[in-house]
């Protein structure tokens, strides 16, 4: 996920010990210029993590991977899914559903590069006319691609309505290599839904992680059939909330750290009553240190706590159930 997946947040998930993680969606255009910007997203290669990029044509894709392959990587993933304009104008993401020939002649460039674990991440189809998810399939397992995410939405739709989990059935019936669902995961419970409705080999987890690492835990327990894990407690919450912050001033400048935590905080309290008096107090100034984030947290979700128990307490948040 453009602007969430960054060197910080995937170090946190790998504290988490989530099993397999990717990049940002690094566009090959600014890859093979090393454009300072793009390659702060790329961050420190790890054996343990696969690389995403997207490239419209092949000759994009063979310069990319010249670069890609210098230093070690567990993969290499192709976005041929993003709906944007900006990556569709360029010939990639989505785009390429409506050039079967070229997805083809892209496989084969990476194919022959490397030998390491090669995935791509796909749609259904362009729109309601061009649902060609199935044929598609069957070019990426042709071509030596050794697993495909599939999101089951067409690039119209974007993230519109819900996911046409029966796409991802009928390309598991359809392919001898492992399918990965993608679309509206995001709870313990809807995991197991696509996993049982699908047949899928496992899921993959995008905007539902947004403000919730616990995701990962709750769908690895949904998908080995284990009860589903209790929710995480205000301490945990505060910890992992002051981990991820600690983790971005290691990346990057205070400022900068500061205005790229404003929209993870959002997802973090995202559905908590007073949340929004928490937020205007952390982001009373431009540059937030850790105390002041620890310190502000610490009093809201004491806060929190004493309001679900029943507690009357002089609270600096004033927390009601509209809040």
């Amino acid at each position: 996920m453009a602007g969430y997946t960054d060197p910080p947040y995937r170090d946190l998930l790998q504290e988490f010990k989530v099993p397999v993680l990717f990049t940002e969606m690094i566009d090959s255009h600014a890859l093979i210029h090393r454009n300072e910007k793009t390659m702060k997203m790329l961050g420190k290669r790890d054996p343990d993590l696969f690389t995403q990029i997207a490239a419209g044509t092949p000759q994009l894709a063979d310069h990319a991977m010249n670069i890609l392959l210098e230093e070690e990587t567990a993969g290499i993933n192709i976005n041929m899914g993003c709906p944007a304009k900006k990556v569709t104008s360029c010939g990639g993401g989505s785009n390429l559903l409506r050039a079967p020939s070229v997805i083809k002649e892209i496989c084969q460039v990476v194919r022959k590069k490397t030998s390491i674990p090669f995935s791509v991440k796909f749609r259904s189809g362009w729109n309601a006319d061009l649902i060609n998810y199935k044929e598609v399939g069957k070019i990426y397992e042709g071509e030596g691609v050794d697993f495909v995410m599939l999101h089951a939405r067409t690039r119209a739709e974007a993230f519109s309505g819900h996911s046409n989990w029966d796409h991802i059935r009928d390309l598991k019936q359809n392919l001898k290599i492992p399918v990965i669902g993608n679309g509206d995961i995001v709870s313990y419970e809807s995991a197991k839904a696509m996993f049982e409705h699908t047949g899928c080999d496992g899921v993959a987890i995008g905007r539902g992680a947004i403000g919730n690492p616990w995701l990962y835990l709750q769908a690895d327990a949904a998908l080995k059939g284990l009860p589903p894990l209790p929710e995480p407690a205000p301490e945990e919450r505060l910890r992992v909330m002051v981990r991820h912050y600690e983790l971005m001033l290691q990346y990057f400048d205070i400022r900068i750290s500061s205005h790229l935590y404003r929209k993870n905080l959002v997802g973090y309290l995202r559905g908590l009553p007073g949340h929004k008096a928490v937020k205007e107090a952390i982001f009373a100034d431009e540059a937030v240190t850790v105390e002041r984030l620890k310190n502000t947290l610490g009093e809201y979700f004491e806060t929190l706590k004493n309001f679900f128990s029943g507690e009357q307490t002089n609270a600096k948040y004033e927390i009601n159930s509209a809040a």
